[in-house]
């Protein structure tokens, strides 16, 4: 199937598309889907599902493909939401359904679950790590789900929710070093900011420096030279801040440096 397109609705609802195969190969490629759809079948050989567009709700928990040969970027269901099909009433579990009633409807958890987790294994085995990433995103994503709404919580679960939590923040759950580094930086400069203003071991001269030069700048005969050397002052300032800071960040604390001069920036 290749450069279809699927839309329509019933009112504020969008058109059911359940999709039943048990074929070798199936190929959907260049695809928009705009309709609540279900994948339910198996795939014995070859799995090619390339540059579609699906909104709505999606169904995989049905989808049995193979464990090589597979190629299903996660990236096209940026737009979509993942749900469970309930056979007998045709009902959706979504996941605000699922945060509402955990204990009731834990086995959706697991199948969901299982289901991110073949698409996970698939996609690192054929490297596509973006997709892999992404995917694991929305099994950790599910997991918080589940731990923050579960009725009776042990320690256990709440250290792993406030970790999860913290990693999502910090890694976006490990899959993310650059963001790790931007907010790490963006820490140690808010501290830099907050060391300016308290005297230290590492900087006890510079801010009294800075003040006196700010008081003789407002002398009547003060000059460029007063200026030049008011900013001077400032700067070894705040590279004393950051330095103190970035050592506080790194370390065990802000430990006891005997260095002095240049050599204690390095």
């Amino acid at each position: 199937m290749d450069r279809c397109s699927f839309t329509g609705s019933v009112g504020d609802s969008l058109l059911d598309l359940a999709i039943y195969f048990k074929v070798d190969q199936l190929h959907i490629t260049n695809t928009r889907i705009k309709a609540d759809v279900e994948f339910n079948g198996r795939v014995n050989e070859d799995v090619k599902l390339l540059d579609n567009r699906i909104e709505g709700m999606v169904d995989l928990t049905l989808f049995r493909f193979p464990e090589t040969d597979t190629r299903f970027p996660f990236q096209q269901f940026n737009q979509a939401s993942f749900v469970m099909w309930e056979k007998e009433d045709g009902s959706r579990i979504t996941a605000e359904d699922f945060a509402k009633d955990t204990e009731g409807k834990k086995e959706y958890f697991y199948y969901w679950m299982a289901t991110f987790k073949r698409l996970y294994d698939v996609y690192r085995k054929r490297a596509d790590l973006e997709s892999a990433n992404i995917c694991y995103q929305k099994m950790k994503e599910l997991e918080i789900l589940y731990l923050s709404k579960k009725p009776t919580r042990t320690f256990q679960d709440g250290m792993r929710l406030w970790m999860n939590r913290t990693m999502g923040f910090y890694t976006d759950h490990a899959t993310n070093p650059a963001k790790a580094l931007f907010i790490s930086f963006l820490i140690i400069l808010g501290f830099s900011g907050l060391y300016m203003f308290f005297p230290s071991d590492w900087d006890k001269e510079s801010k009294s420096r800075l003040i006196n030069e700010f008081k003789r700048l407002r002398e009547p005969d003060a000059g460029n030279v007063q200026t030049r050397s008011l900013w001077t002052n400032f700067l070894i300032s705040v590279a004393n801040a950051f330095t103190l800071s970035l050592n506080a960040f790194v370390t065990l604390g802000f430990g006891n440096i005997p260095t002095s001069g240049l050599a204690r920036y390095f």
